[in-house]
């Protein structure tokens, strides 16, 4: 399966890297491409995961809703009953600033 690779970017954290590629399929399909890579005492350890369009908001919206019970979990209390991001998720302007066609 040779694709066409239109983006890439990756993040390197002690002997993981992680790489997030945009590629076209042959039949022209967008998908996103994750992969990591870890060196291991025997080589390197890979592992793929592969978004195609179809799925990707569904996959957004899956992977906002779990850093933000991930941030909850980590967090401590800070006194507050509410999570502004839990808020958002209903109503994305949540404590964001008034523009003038706002407050017309």
């Amino acid at each position: 399966m040779d694709n066409e690779e239109l983006y890439s970017d990756k993040i390197t954290k002690g002997s993981q890297t992680y790489f997030f590629d945009i590629k076209k399929s042959e039949k022209g399909d967008l998908y996103l491409k994750n992969s990591e890579s870890k060196k291991t005492q025997s080589g390197y350890e890979h592992h793929r995961l592969m978004i195609f369009d179809e799925d990707l908001e569904d996959f957004v919206e899956a992977l906002k809703k779990s850093l933000t019970k991930f941030k909850e979990i980590k967090e401590p209390k800070d006194g507050k009953t509410y999570s502004v991001e839990k808020i958002r998720e209903t109503h994305q302007q949540t404590y964001l600033p008034w523009t003038a066609e706002d407050d017309n």
